[in-house]
């Protein structure tokens, strides 16, 4: 059974804390939501205050892990759905790793 999104902040903004700990957080929002395909889910938007510290793709992970545990046992079977963002000024980061030839590439001019 669904949880009312008060109870649901209690329970999982302490989560969010220690998943972040060490990071300056600008704001936290849980709240119940509905997926792209219609699905109840649960939104955990954690929003940073500085961009100085990159935190590891891990941490949001491991956050859901809890979310999930914390859901579980409250009897609340809804997904939980873990956003991250920086400060809007902050520039934007490419995620993508830089291309490298493939290896038969590189042999072949060796």
């Amino acid at each position: 059974m669904p949880v009312s999104d008060k109870e649901l902040y209690i329970r999982i903004e302490p989560l969010v804390r220690e998943a972040f700990k060490g990071f300056v957080i600008a704001g936290i929002a849980v709240k119940s939501d509905i997926d792209h395909e219609g699905d109840p889910i649960v939104r955990v938007m954690v929003n940073l205050g500085s961009a100085d510290k990159k935190y590891h793709p891990d941490v949001s992970f491991l956050l859901a892990r809890e979310v999930v545990r914390t859901l579980n046992e409250l009897g609340d079977t809804r997904f939980p759905l873990v956003g991250i963002s920086y400060p809007p000024d902050e520039p934007a980061e490419n995620f993508y790793p830089e291309r490298r030839e493939k290896r038969s590439r590189r042999s072949a001019h060796g």
